[in-house]
């Protein structure tokens, strides 16, 4: 049987006093334990949550009992200037529940509304199959987090450029990208590099070859200058968290994919400890998705 809910911080919290036990990734853990106004628990009466005597439905127990005692979960932001829309996928025992959040309302469904979802981020994102420019790196992720600021102060060079009608720089100094490092401004892709360990590190892109220094001045390689001037002014951010239970550990990991345009996708993630930048199509970057909804 299908079931939706609708609840607000607080009656998650209250409902999360069911499960004491409750694991650490469980989205129960996030909110206050506290008591509820009589309007709220007329809203889990009218919803079918509880009963008149504040006992939870079995139908319902059962679905939250997934998110208390998760062993999985997959968390999908979508980030588009200010707004932002984020799904969480919960999974214990093979079955899954999923919990919306817009707003500080929290939509809860079983079972996952998968094919919905997909068809919702095919608006924002695209499923096209084309990569204006194909590229992969793997490597340190110090020097990978320099050169994708770099790239950063080429995406705004040559915006710049296109603006006031005149050719746009191709060289910078240091000092330029050493404060685009430390930015975290609109145009730039920003605040991704806090979400990743290293510290950037100029020098070890240039050792790389991702940057090239000629008289002083630092440079995009060849294939780096070509992404820069193909990925221009952000869409949208599709920010992933993945955490799974490891024995009494958990294992987590992160993703970025930046939107530019439908055959402009840039896909940033962690590989045992290196960093891998590429570009990936709207279709690719879809099925990632949909494997992450169905815990496949």
């Amino acid at each position: 049987m299908a079931i939706t809910i609708t609840c607000s911080p607080a009656m998650l919290g209250w409902l999360g006093k069911a499960f004491p036990n409750a694991t650490k990734i469980s989205v129960f853990k996030q909110f206050e334990q506290k008591e509820l106004t009589d309007e709220q628990m007329k809203s889990l009466i009218r919803q079918g949550i509880i009963d008149d005597i504040g006992e939870i439905s079995p139908a319902v127990y059962a679905m939250l009992k997934t998110l208390a005692y998760a062993d999985t979960a997959f968390r999908i932001q979508l980030i588009k200037l200010s707004n932002v829309s984020e799904k969480t996928a919960y999974f214990f025992e093979e079955q899954g529940v999923s919990v919306d959040q817009q707003g500080g309302v929290y939509t809860i469904r079983y079972p996952i509304p998968v094919e919905d979802s997909i068809t919702d981020y095919r608006e924002f994102i695209g499923d096209g199959r084309y990569i204006d420019v194909p590229f992969k790196k793997i490597g340190n992720c110090d020097a990978i987090k320099a050169a994708v600021s770099t790239m950063d102060c080429q995406r705004k060079a040559v915006l710049t450029g296109l603006g006031n009608e005149e050719e746009f720089r191709l060289a910078f100094e240091e000092k330029v990208i050493n404060d685009q490092i430390a930015s975290d401004q609109v145009l730039a892709i920003g605040s991704w590099l806090t979400i990743f360990e290293g510290k950037p590190s100029i020098q070890k892109a240039i050792d790389a070859g991702y940057i090239i220094k000629k008289d002083n001045l630092l440079l995009l390689a060849d294939d780096w200058l070509s992404l820069s001037t193909s990925c221009l002014l952000l869409d949208l951010t599709v920010d992933l968290l993945f955490v799974k239970k490891a024995d009494e550990q958990h294992e987590v990991s992160r993703a970025r994919a930046f939107v530019f345009d439908r055959h402009n996708i840039l896909y940033v993630e962690e590989n045992r400890g290196m960093m891998e930048v590429s570009t990936t199509s709207g279709r690719d970057l879809i099925e990632i998705l949909k494997n992450l909804l169905q815990n496949t």
